[in-house]
C-alpha cells in the first residue's frame, strides 16, 4: 500500500453507512477491492480500517511476537483482536459502520475519517476536535528530528 494522506469531515446515516471520499478512494485504487478490516484502536478512541493484505501481516506478526502462553499475551491477543470485522463497500461506495464498534468509538452522526501514512483513522467529530486541541509533548523537538 502506498502513503496515504488527507483529513475529511462525513456523515454517518441512520443504518450507519457513510460515503468513502472520493479523494481517498482515488489513493487506495490498488487496494480497495480486496476489502478491509475494520476494527477498534489499541491506542486511540477511534477505528481503524486495515486494508485486509496489512491486516494478514499484522496477524503474522501477534501470532510470532505474542505466541508464549502467558496470561498477558493471551489478555492481549484477545483485545488485538476483538472488534475485528471484514469491511467493504457497497455497489455506492459506502462503508457500513456496525453500531457495536460506533458505540465503542462514541460516533453519532459526524465523522472524520483521516488518513494517515499506512492506516485510515475513523473519529466521532467530538472526540476529534477535542485530540485535536491538546498538545503533544515535545512536539518542537520531534519536528527538528524530521527536519
Amino acid at each position: 500500500m502506498s502513503l496515504i494522506d488527507g483529513a475529511y469531515c462525513q456523515k454517518i446515516d441512520t443504518k450507519g453507512r457513510t460515503l468513502l471520499p472520493a479523494g481517498l478512494k482515488k489513493q487506495l485504487t490498488d487496494i480497495i477491492d480486496n476489502g478491509f478490516i475494520l476494527k477498534h484502536s489499541m491506542n486511540e478512541r477511534c477505528l481503524d480500517l486495515i486494508p485486509k493484505e496489512e491486516w494478514e501481516k499484522q496477524k503474522l506478526k501477534f501470532k510470532d511476537t505474542l505466541s508464549s502462553p502467558t496470561t498477558l499475551n493471551r489478555k492481549l491477543l484477545r483485545r488485538l483482536m476483538s472488534g475485528c470485522r471484514d469491511a467493504s463497500l457497497d455497489a455506492s461506495g459506502r462503508l457500513l459502520i456496525p453500531t457495536d464498534l460506533q458505540e465503542w468509538a462514541r460516533i453519532q452522526n459526524e465523522i472524520v475519517i483521516i488518513a494517515v501514512l499506512d492506516r485510515i483513522e475513523i473519529w466521532s467529530k467530538e472526540l476529534y476536535e477535542i485530540e485535536q486541541n491538546q498538545t503533544i509533548p515535545d512536539q518542537e523537538s520531534i519536528l527538528e528530528r524530521i527536519n
